[in-house]
Order: C-alpha cells, then sequence, then structure tokens
C-alpha cells in the first residue's frame, strides 16, 4: 500500500510539472528585459532637446506649434511614450520575446525584427491599390493567383505588399483598435533592429522603430556594453503625415533636418559612460534613418565582431576607425577603454552634424571613461556661474 502512494504521488508530481510548463509559456522569457506591452500613438517632440509631450485637445488631437509629430510605441506598463532611441529590449540567446501592439493610429501597424522568425505569422497583406494605400482592398497571406497569367495587366499583378506581418488594426485616440501579439521564438544573439513592417517608407521614419539585443554564448567577453542607434528626422515629412485624410508625402524627397544619435541630436545627450580605464565596452551600432550614415570614434579604434546579428569568425573581425551604417544595418564592435579618462567624440564622418541648418549639432555624442576623483569646479560664464564635470 506504502509502495503504491509512493508511485501516485510521483505521478501527480510529474503532472503537475507539465501543466505548470503548458499553462506558464512566459517562463522562457525570464532574461527578456523592456517594454513588451506597447500602443502606437501620435506624439510631439521638440528639437534640438527631444522633448516628447502628449498631443493637445480633444480628437483630432494636434501637437503645439514649434513641435514635430511622431508616431511613437507608448510603454503600458511603464505608462511613458517610448521616445526615438528609448524602445529597448534586451534578451538571450534562445529565449522567445512576445510583443504586444495596440494602436491608435487611424491607420494599420504591424511589426518585424529583421533577422529574427517571426512565428506565427499570417502575413504578409497585400494592397491592390497603391493609390489608396489604406482604404484599398487587400489580400492576405500569398498574392492573389493571376486569371490570365500571361497578361501584364491582370489584376492579380497590381498588388503589392503593404505589410510584411500581420496587422495591428486602426484606432483613434483612446480607443485602440484591437490588440495583435508578435512572437519571436528561440532568439538569435545579435543586435537587431525592432521596426513597423507596414508602409516602412512612412512609418519607420516616423518613430515605430527600436533595438534588440540578444547575449549569446559564443561572442567575445566584454566589461560592458551600450548602444548607439542612428536616426533622423524630416519636419516637413512628419507634420505633413499628421493629417491621415491627405495624401501621405512621398518620401523619395525625404530631405531630414535633424540627426539623432539615441533619439537626440547634439548637444541633446549627456556623456555616455562606457566603464573603467582599460575596460573592454561592447558598442552597439544601429541605424534605423533611411540614408547612410559613418560612425567614427576620434581617435580609437574598434574589433567588428558581428554584422546584422551574425557573429563574424575569428579571421574575419576587423579593426575599424569607422563603420558603413547603411540604413536597417546592425554593427557589433570592441572597444578597449583608453588608459587615461576622458572623453571619446563619436560622430558621422559624413557630417551630418546640424540642426536645422545650425551647428554644432547632429550626429555627435562622447562616450565617457570616467575617473576614479571627480572634480566639481565652478566656471564662470556670461550667464554667471554653475557647476558641472570637466
Amino acid at each position: 500500500m506504502k509502495n503504491r502512494t509512493i508511485r501516485m504521488t510521483y505521478t501527480v508530481l510529474v503532472l503537475l510539472g507539465v501543466l505548470l510548463m503548458a499553462v506558464a509559456p512566459g517562463m522562457a522569457d525570464a532574461a527578456v528585459a523592456g517594454p513588451t506591452d506597447i500602443t502606437i500613438k501620435k506624439a510631439c517632440i521638440s528639437m534640438p532637446d527631444g522633448t516628447v509631450t502628449a498631443p493637445q485637445g480633444v480628437p483630432p488631437i494636434t501637437c503645439p506649434a514649434g513641435t514635430i509629430v511622431m508616431w511613437l510605441p507608448y510603454d503600458n506598463v511603464g505608462a511613458a511614450y517610448l521616445a526615438p532611441g528609448s524602445f529597448k529590449i534586451t534578451a538571450a540567446e534562445g529565449d522567445s520575446l512576445t510583443i504586444t501592439v495596440s494602436n491608435e493610429l487611424g491607420i494599420p501597424v504591424s511589426l518585424v525584427i529583421p533577422g529574427q522568425v517571426l512565428t506565427p505569422n499570417n502575413g504578409p497583406v497585400w494592397l491592390a491599390d497603391i493609390a489608396n494605400p489604406y482604404t484599398g482592398a487587400t489580400a492576405v497571406g500569398s498574392r492573389p493567383t493571376p486569371t490570365t497569367p500571361d497578361d501584364p495587366n491582370d489584376p492579380a499583378y497590381k498588388y503589392r505588399v503593404r505589410s510584411l506581418s500581420h496587422e495591428t488594426v486602426a484606432g483613434a485616440a483612446g480607443a485602440p483598435g484591437a490588440a495583435q501579439t508578435y512572437i519571436w521564438p528561440g532568439l538569435k544573439a545579435g543586435t537587431y533592429l525592432i521596426m513597423s513592417g507596414t508602409h516602412q517608407g512612412l512609418q519607420v521614419p516616423m518613430g515605430i522603430y527600436g533595438v534588440l539585443t540578444v547575449t549569446g554564448a559564443a561572442w567575445p567577453a566584454y566589461n560592458q556594453e551600450t548602444t548607439l542607434l542612428f536616426s533622423e528626422i524630416d519636419p516637413y515629412i512628419h507634420n505633413a503625415a499628421d493629417d491621415v485624410a491627405k495624401s501621405f508625402p512621398s518620401t523619395n524627397n525625404y530631405q531630414p533636418k535633424y540627426f539623432l544619435i539615441n533619439g537626440k541630436p547634439f548637444p541633446g545627450n549627456d556623456p555616455i559612460a562606457i566603464g573603467a580605464t582599460g575596460s573592454t565596452t561592447l558598442l552597439r551600432f544601429a541605424n534605423a534613418g533611411v540614408d547612410t550614415y559613418v560612425p567614427l570614434l576620434q581617435g580609437q579604434s574598434m574589433l567588428v565582431i558581428a554584422e546584422d546579428g551574425n557573429l563574424k569568425a575569428a579571421n574575419l573581425q576587423f579593426d575599424r576607425y569607422s563603420l558603413d551604417l547603411h540604413a536597417g544595418k546592425t554593427f557589433d564592435a570592441i572597444l578597449t577603454n583608453p588608459a587615461s579618462a576622458g572623453y571619446i567624440p563619436v560622430y558621422d564622418r559624413r557630417l551630418y552634424m546640424s540642426n536645422a541648418a545650425e551647428a554644432p549639432g547632429g550626429m555627435l555624442a562622447y562616450l565617457e571613461v570616467p575617473d576614479a576623483v571627480q572634480n566639481l569646479l565652478t566656471v564662470a560664464s556670461n550667464g554667471g556661474t554653475g557647476k558641472g564635470r570637466v
């Protein structure tokens, strides 16, 4: 009788363990950190300080004069807009990432992470009439089959992809449409862009982007890491896209006026601390912009170890002072911090270093190798006195 009781208890415990695994899929996401429950909302940003505020008034809500319209993720848990450069998620290799998306824009949106596999995904979404990108007929999955394949004018050939993945339907301010989930199981190590998969030529520049960083056991050791996300803003395109009743402006004429590192142009960013002298820092570069940028470390070189999330073999890694960071591209590079404390300028070698044609500004930031002892000085200026670290 005792043996039977032991066997029954063991069986119940095993079944209970199986049930817990079945009902708790989030257990595999324990290492995932960052905003994973978001709503895409209209927001207003001021330049060059990068301050984000909510639109004003009752629908249709508007941005104050002097600000620029953005479409930004809103962290539903933290109750805050994710300003450009602040939508960041970290995970470990093999984790499963789930992002829940609601939408208050009057147009559909979606999410993709190039280099990671989205599943399940019933996209893409095909558009029948490119002249009506959000009101025309659509097809989901495969493009419609041509009735007469040899006829180049067959209606099926007019379909174009609107969204690379399943869509989160349109909503309105304060009344989001039905939420959708986007799941990426078995994450690969590396640095990746999170971005809108819908009408990417417009929605990504409008602000629907972020960064996913995934650590991996096979990667070289380092002491700390930091992300440098490059992007830009064209105020004309942003403010013209505010009214969805109008025809959206073509981004073929995209002419950015503000050039950002981690969501702000110079001098908006504080120095980025990268650890002690002589330690190693993994620099994660990502370009969510439309143009190519060339980040350069003044007076320092770095060992490039990965590209687009793919770790390079040891014999293919290389030292560089600068990188050709094309649109949508990522690089991972290891910097050995200098032996003495100080600041390392990082800037765009193509010299996108102005704010609406006023210099200095744009893509300039400083990496800080802090001194063990910080000196506080009183600095005289035309405006009085101030205190700061030098």
